[in-house]
Formats: structure tokens, C-alpha cells, sequence
């Protein structure tokens, strides 16, 4: 006999009722897609990459199950989605603030009190490649109307500061830059927002991504240049030097590139070595050791 909806609520308000949140969740992690990556689009839609498997496909909390299940119990799962799975952003989006602190699935569950990983894709604005970084007038005008670009950026994402579990938060800057002075210069101009992340028990990284011709991704990771203290940056901002510490963390984006690099090729080597040669390979080598002999 077929169920009614109403069945199915009374099912879920026993459900809510007698089972502790520790087993609830249990039970969500059947529903809703556990450490997927999701890309939040300009109009707020969010759409997984890959595309979700599993029988229900958040974000769509509507229509046939949200009819069946109780809003408390939609809530449950809606906090769990933003719990357990990562969302990438870009920085450019007009409505970055609003996935945040809007409530997109309609289920009084609000994104900033429950995301644990973020990914925000940033890349310098268009009149920055203008001209290069010397010290001229004109640069130093475009280092401070950069300084309000990269401002409205941490503006957007001053939510993640409402988040009920900071220490359980990874917040993933990736800086879509191939010249090392521009990505320095994002680096810069989010230190402050990175340094108060970090204070408020966030985890941050910093990454640069490389597109190659073909459509080749290389990623470097760049947190190391936020191992100075955060006291350093504002001296060297106060000295009036500001060319002069643009050069040191220019410096300290080169040196980490070139540590990754060498790790890589050791990698690579090792697992040449790793590797048992191939047949073409064995017999090129017999092949060898008979001319040899013969000689």
C-alpha cells in the first residue's frame, strides 16, 4: 500500500525524536554527498563537480521530499551538506557575500554557521596589468585602488567570521595568476584579512594556479608567506617602503616555487626508479649488451 506524506512525516518526527544528532547524522551521510566539490555560480546556484550520486541531490531541499520529511529534519540536512562538502567560490562573483549569509535552500540553515571548506578563486583586477610594478606614480595610484578591490573581497566574506566551529574551517585562497608580481601583490593585499582568520582559529592556505597552454593546472601552495608575524607586515606597510617589502614577498613566492619544483622532479626520479622497465626497454638493453660483446 502506497505511503502518504503524511506517514512519511510522522516517520521523520519519530525519527528526530528518538534518535540522538550523533545517530541522525549518521543517517545524513547516506543522503547528502560527503567531501564533493561544489562551484557556487554568480546567481547563487550551487552545482557539484563531479555530478551527485547519491539519492538526494542537495541543494534542491523542494517538492517531493521536503514534503516528506519535517523542517527540523531539513535543517539537520542542510547543515550536514555545508558540514561535509567543499565549495569553490570566485572572487568576482556579485553575489559571493550572498551565498554566505543567505538562505539558499530554504531550510532556515544559514552557510556561514556551518561551511568547513571554502575555496575562494582570486585574480587581480583588469587595470592592474596596465604596466608593470615599478615605482612610479602611476603603479603606486593602482596599488591603492587595488587596495579597495581586494578590501570588497574580505568585505564579502567577513560571514565566515559567524561560523560555530572556526577551529574545524579550512578557508582556501587560490590566487589564478601566473606572474609572480601580481600574485604577490593579491598576497599582500589580503594579509590582513588572512592574519584575522588565523587569529580567530581558522585554517588558511594560499595557493597559486598556473593554467598552461593546453589547459594543464599546476598549483603551488603559498602559505609560507604568512609565516612572518602579522606585526611585520605592518611594519614594513608604515615604514613608507612599500616597493621594498613588495620585493620580500616577491622573493618569498620565488624561493617556495623552486622548493615545490625541486620536490616534484625528486618525485618524478623516484618514481622512474620505482618503476620496472618495460619490455621495448629490456630487449633495447640486450640489445646493447650483444653489440658490446661483439665489439
Amino acid at each position: 500500500m502506497a505511503q502518504s506524506n503524511s506517514d512519511y512525516l510522522d516517520f521523520s518526527e519519530r525519527f528526530y525524536n528518538k534518535m540522538p544528532r550523533e545517530i541522525r547524522d549518521l543517517v545524513y551521510a547516506h543522503l547528502v554527498e560527503l567531501n564533493e566539490c561544489w562551484k557556487v555560480l554568480p546567481d547563487r546556484n550551487i552545482t557539484s563537480k563531479p555530478c551527485p550520486t547519491k539519492p538526494l541531490r542537495l541543494p534542491s531541499l523542494t517538492g517531493e521530499l521536503k514534503d516528506r520529511i519535517t523542517p527540523r529534519m531539513a535543517r539537520e540536512l542542510a547543515e550536514r551538506f555545508y558540514a561535509v562538502n567543499i565549495f569553490e567560490l570566485h572572487s568576482s562573483s556579485p553575489r559571493l557575500r550572498q551565498f554566505f549569509d543567505s538562505d539558499a535552500l530554504g531550510t532556515e540553515c544559514i552557510p556561514s554557521q556551518h561551511v568547513c571548506h571554502v575555496r575562494i578563486f582570486v585574480k587581480a583586477p583588469p587595470h592592474w596589468f596596465i604596466a608593470g610594478h615599478q615605482a612610479t606614480a602611476h603603479v603606486e595610484d593602482k596599488y591603492m585602488r587595488d587596495g579597495e578591490y581586494f578590501g570588497g573581497i574580505c568585505m564579502a566574506l567577513e560571514p565566515l567570521f559567524d561560523t560555530k566551529n572556526p577551529h574545524e574551517c579550512l578557508v582556501e585562497l587560490i590566487v589564478e595568476e601566473k606572474m609572480v608580481h601580481v600574485v604577490a601583490h593579491a598576497l599582500r593585499a589580503m594579509a590582513d584579512f588572512v592574519y584575522r582568520l588565523r587569529e580567530a582559529g581558522f585554517r588558511v592556505a594560499a595557493w597559486q594556479r598556473i593554467r598552461e597552454f593546453g589547459g594543464a593546472e599546476t598549483d603551488y601552495e603559498l602559505s609560507g608567506v604568512y609565516d612572518w608575524p602579522h606585526k611585520n607586515w605592518d611594519v614594513e606597510l608604515g615604514s613608507g617602503d612599500f616597493f621594498a617589502m613588495m620585493q620580500r614577498v616577491m622573493d618569498r613566492v620565488r624561493v617556495l616555487h623552486a622548493e615545490q619544483q625541486q620536490l616534484r622532479q625528486r618525485e618524478l626520479q623516484q618514481q622512474k626508479q620505482d618503476t620496472p622497465p618495460s619490455e621495448d626497454e629490456k630487449d633495447s638493453d640486450d640489445d646493447e649488451d650483444v653489440a658490446i660483446e661483439v665489439g
